[in-house]
């Protein structure tokens, strides 16, 4: 979640643009002189270029050793680098001691006045509340993971950080049906504005439609499911083989990386995370594994609001 090249980046550019906005005329001009400067190399020995070596080294580390280390470096450097701090606790073992340093880290930090993906200085803080919400989802404690993904919610308009997926499992998990319809109308709102990814790659989209389901279906809004399964029927021509068996799932997974990532290394928008499209991969394995069992009876009244919607009966096979 967190894209290091582009934000060092944008810190930089905007510690630029502070510096020399009464050098220029125009803004244009301000922002061509600084990638003009930023090719040349002339900000190679700042510190946001020091810190995006070095994050980019304990990425790309083979042992978590190693990341840890680099990571240690980082706050050598810059104490208040509050991503590196994440960093570190996500190299915990065990979840309880990550919710455990994330709630002292959170405690630490000072709440942003107000919390907008926009204003960069807010960013680490969001990181934090999703982080926590993440394992929250791990223990099933949905009701606490959905009050540290509000937040976000809020200040993220356009999902920049590939949280909304993970709130509709927990929104699925509490079955929570208002905030639940919410996320899905977000959602949807983002993949318009952002990629129109319905029309371009329904199967990017495909795992919140099925969580969107579960929700209506839990609460009692079957007509809406039985809507919005009826548009997948017809958008997604193998939404057949998948409600055929469980593990179909990871199939679908497997099936569609390759595509997926190729999608990833075309986005080039330095203000987002492309890399955040692989949480939709995620969000299908906590279908089976966080939500129901593939035998339980909501998924069974899945089976059978699809056969209404198509006619067609729904054979489970063994693989």
């Amino acid at each position: 979640m967190f894209n290091f090249y582009s934000e060092l980046l944008l810190r930089l550019q905007k510690q630029f643009v502070s510096e020399h906005e009464s050098d220029f005329k125009s803004i244009e001009d301000l922002l061509e002189a600084f990638m003009t400067q930023y090719n040349r190399g002339d900000f190679n020995n700042t510190i946001e270029m020091k810190l995006r070596d070095l994050y980019e080294a304990a990425e790309e580390a083979d042992t978590n050793e190693k990341s840890r280390k680099l990571y240690n470096e980082i706050l050598a450097l810059c104490p208040d680098e509050v991503d590196a701090k994440r960093e570190l606790i996500a190299l915990e073992l065990h979840p309880s001691f990550q919710i455990y340093q994330l709630k002292q880290l959170v405690e630490s930090l000072k709440k942003p006045k107000k919390i907008d993906w926009n204003i960069i200085e807010t960013r680490p803080y969001m990181r934090c509340l999703i982080d926590m919400g993440m394992i929250y989802l791990e223990y099933n404690m949905y009701n606490d993971a959905i009050a540290c993904f509000t937040p976000v919610f809020h200040g993220d308009k356009q999902d920049h950080s590939g949280f909304l997926v993970y709130m509709m499992v927990a929104c699925c998990g509490a079955a929570n049906w208002d905030r639940g319809r919410k996320v899905y109308q977000r959602y949807l709102a983002c993949c318009d504005d952002i990629q129109n990814a319905f029309n371009q790659a329904p199967d990017i989209m495909l795992p919140m439609h099925m969580l969107y389901i579960l929700l209506a279906l839990q609460c009692g809004e079957s007509k809406i499911a039985h809507d919005v399964l009826a548009d997948l029927v017809d958008e997604y021509e193998d939404i057949d083989w998948l409600l055929q068996d469980a593990t179909r799932w990871n199939d679908f997974v497997e099936d569609h990386l390759e595509a997926i990532m190729y999608m990833v290394d075309q986005v080039s928008n330095i203000d987002s995370d492309p890399r955040e499209l692989i949480s939709l991969y995620t969000a299908i394995s906590f279908l089976p594994t966080q939500l129901v069992d593939f035998e339980s009876p909501l998924w069974q009244t899945l089976y059978d609001a699809y056969e209404r919607v198509t006619g067609r009966t729904v054979i489970k096979t063994v693989l």
